[in-house]
């Protein structure tokens, strides 16, 4: 089965029911260049305009359980995806009524790395979670990188009646420290 392809304006409706899903984000580190690259995807739960929780390499799992994140790749290497977020959607808190999902470079300020350094970035949306069922549904290419852009907005999933995944696609000049201020979030 083939993935829908998600374009701007017109988000990808997650079927009535389905819970467990992951958002797989991939990337490769550019030829043109001799730079290490860490990036790293994050997921920020929303409950109105005040985040609740985020998920990233240094808090993996969300407090209420219901997003966790697959592990740390460091290097971007390899095919596929290089870091995924599980999400069991049935799980969530009622009054979260959105996730934002990020790529990040680490420290990219400091570092003085961009998306310009970064080639096929991707986010994907299967059904299942650690490896079970897989069933693909949508997926995009990410661009809109350049020499200024450190971080990514890639997508967002709404809730209304059931969940949209809707493709975002916005970069940023600033890195995970400038995100992680920006989403303060409270813990109970």
């Amino acid at each position: 089965m083939d993935y829908f392809n998600v374009e701007k304006g017109n988000p990808f409706n997650i079927e009535k029911g389905l819970s467990d899903v992951t958002v797989g984000l991939g990337w490769n580190v550019s030829e043109k260049t001799d730079k290490t690259m860490d990036l790293d995807a994050f997921a920020i739960l929303k409950k109105g305009e005040t985040a609740s929780d985020m998920v990233y390499f240094n808090n993996k799992e969300s407090r209420c359980g219901a997003v966790r994140l697959s592990g740390d790749n460091l290097t971007g290497k390899g095919d596929g995806d290089d870091e995924q977020l599980w999400f069991q959607l049935d799980k969530l808190p009622a009054d979260v009524t959105e996730v934002l999902v990020w790529i990040v470079i680490y420290n990219g300020l400091k570092k003085h790395q961009t998306f310009e350094d970064v080639e096929g970035v991707h986010c994907r949306l299967f059904e299942g979670i650690d490896g079970i069922n897989n069933r693909p549904l949508a997926s995009f290419d990410v661009g809109g990188g350049n020499g200024e852009t450190r971080s990514m907005h890639v997508a967002t999933m709404c809730k209304d009646e059931t969940w949209d995944f809707q493709r975002v696609e916005k970069g940023f000049n600033f890195d995970q420290a400038e995100l992680q201020s920006r989403y303060t979030w409270k813990r109970d």
